[in-house]
C-alpha cells in the first residue's frame, strides 16, 4: 500500500474514532460514519477493521458497553 493511502487512512479512521467517542448514546451507524469521511460503508469498514482490529459495528458496541459500565461502578 502507498504511503500517502496509508496516511489516508489513519486520518479517516481517527476522524470515525473522534466521532464515535464524542458522544456513544448518538446512533452511529457504519453508513453515516462512512458519509462523514466520505468512504462506501463496506470500504470504510474494511479500512476501519484493518487499522483497528476490530469492525466498525463491533467497536461501536464495546465503547457503548464500556461507557454503561464506568456509569454503573463510578456513578
Amino acid at each position: 500500500m502507498k504511503k500517502n493511502t496509508q496516511k489516508d487512512h489513519l486520518q479517516r479512521v481517527n476522524e470515525i474514532l473522534f466521532y464515535i467517542h464524542q458522544d456513544v448514546s448518538k446512533d452511529n451507524s457504519v453508513a453515516s460514519l462512512a458519509a462523514r469521511v466520505s468512504m462506501s460503508p463496506f470500504h470504510c469498514n474494511r479500512v476501519f477493521k484493518k487499522v483497528t482490529g476490530e469492525s466498525m459495528h463491533t467497536y461501536i458496541r464495546r465503547v457503548r458497553l464500556e461507557h454503561c459500565a464506568n456509569a454503573l461502578l463510578f456513578n
